[in-house]
This record gives structure tokens, C-alpha cells and sequence, in this order.
């Protein structure tokens, strides 16, 4: 049989915090790459808006064909 082993317990004060601080610079101006990410998502929407209106236009212009009368 195998024995199982003890459970440890770790204290807030056992605990091994990370020590790893990165100072990190943008390699661009945050204010400009914010503005730019905004004019995307405006871009894109409007992309999107102009194509579904598209679409839906789409479902009226075609007409559906009448069938020939059979008097």
C-alpha cells in the first residue's frame, strides 16, 4: 500500500514573493497609440455598419420573380 503524504501547510510569511520588477518603456508616445487603437475601432465599426446596411438593402433588391399566370 502506499502511504500518502503529509500535507504542508505554508504561512503567509513562507511564501516566496516574486522579486522580478520590470521598468518598461512604450517605444511609442501611449497618448498616440491610444488614438490610433480608438480611430481602429471607429474604422471598423463603420466597416462593419456599411456592410450589414449592404446586406440588408441586398434582401429588398432582389425581387422575387412571378410565377407566369395560367388562365
Amino acid at each position: 500500500m502506499t502511504t500518502k503524504r503529509p500535507v504542508r501547510h505554508i504561512k503567509n510569511g513562507e511564501r516566496k514573493e516574486p522579486e522580478i520588477e520590470a521598468d518598461v518603456d512604450p517605444a511609442t508616445n501611449p497618448k498616440i497609440w491610444s488614438t490610433e487603437v480608438r480611430s481602429w475601432i471607429v474604422e471598423t465599426q463603420q466597416n462593419r455598419q456599411v456592410e450589414s446596411l449592404q446586406a440588408f438593402d441586398s434582401l429588398f433588391k432582389e425581387e422575387v420573380p412571378e410565377s407566369g399566370s395560367t388562365d
